[in-house]
């Protein structure tokens, strides 16, 4: 259930954060794959007994509270270019970011711990990059640093 909580609100801060002007997520699902995943999350939901709305990290097995979780980051941008509108971000912005999500997560005793961030700008992969493509699995191969328990 931990890795669940975490997932999900991940997903939502990374979804509330984003940028208003010019800029979004990186995938486009079709209405299918949109319908599927509401449809597999709300099956998840009604399985695991899990009120997302209500959820509180308090409702974590007492072993859970008191332990506190560091999750190394590797923060990459992606961009075509070194403008904002070309996908850049400056170390200031990722800070900040890491910081909402310490914030976010500070009850639950998760710390995000910033180890690095890198900067790749390819035009190609910019553009392209989306799940389940083979620009979305040269990234990974090409980018990914850390163990198993690092965010890239």
């Amino acid at each position: 259930m931990l890795a669940f909580a975490l997932t999900f609100l991940l997903a939502a801060t990374s979804a509330l954060a984003a940028p208003k002007q010019g800029r979004g997520c990186g995938s486009t699902p079709s209405t299918e794959e949109v319908a599927k995943a509401e449809s597999d999350f709300k099956q998840l939901l009604e399985t695991d007994h899990v009120d997302v709305a209500n959820f509180t990290f308090a409702e974590l097995p007492e072993s859970y509270r008191h332990t506190c979780f560091e999750i190394p980051v590797y923060w990459h941008v992606i961009r075509k270019n070194k403008k904002y509108s070309g996908g850049d971000l400056s170390k200031s912005q990722i800070r900040k970011q890491i910081k909402v999500l310490n914030e976010a997560f500070e009850d639950g005793n998760i710390k995000f711990k910033l180890k690095d961030i890198d900067y790749t700008t390819k035009t190609e992969w910019f553009n392209g990059l989306g799940p389940g493509n083979s620009i979305n699995t040269e990234v990974k191969e090409k980018l990914r640093r850390g163990g198993k328990k690092a965010l890239n």
